[in-house]
């Protein structure tokens, strides 16, 4: 529910601010987009990757000194947000042949399309914050098992 609470806000910012640059008559977002955003995507994921290898190798030293703790939600959600990274590159790139297509000509495309990239964009933006808040959890919750 989480999920789809954030990508419609998220959808939403982005027809803002594509409504706004359609207004101001300027390209830079789809261009910068459409010229980036894959690149942007796999550096995201990259560094993702290695902060939740980083995660979990710190998970497990904590369960093998403190038996009461359970990182098994955690796992399974550090798995997801790799699949969601995975799942997004693969989007953009559909989105933009779409947007590359020479045959699939309507009206509003550029519009359509730079909403949806922006709407990846910041989802990908969003699940790095979501890693890094969860190093600062991760670093008070290992702080509080060891004071103890």
């Amino acid at each position: 529910m989480n999920t789809i609470k954030n990508i419609s806000f998220f959808l939403m910012m982005s027809v803002v601010l594509n409504v706004l640059s359609k207004y101001l008559e300027s390209n830079f977002l789809l261009d910068f987009l459409c010229a980036n955003l894959i690149i942007i995507l796999l550096t995201l994921l990259a560094i993702n990757t290695a902060t939740t290898g980083l995660l979990s190798i710190k998970m497990a030293e904590l369960t093998t000194k403190f038996k009461e703790l359970n990182f098994d939600a955690t796992y399974k959600e550090m798995k997801f947000s790799l699949k969601e990274q995975i799942f997004l590159i693969c989007l953009s790139i559909i989105i933009l042949i779409i947007n590359g297509s020479k045959i699939l000509l309507f009206e509003y495309k550029d519009l359509i399309v730079c909403t949806l990239l922006t709407t990846v964009f910041l989802y990908a933006i969003d699940i790095l914050r979501d890693t890094g808040v969860s190093v600062f959890d991760l670093l008070e919750l290992s702080n509080k098992f060891e004071k103890k």
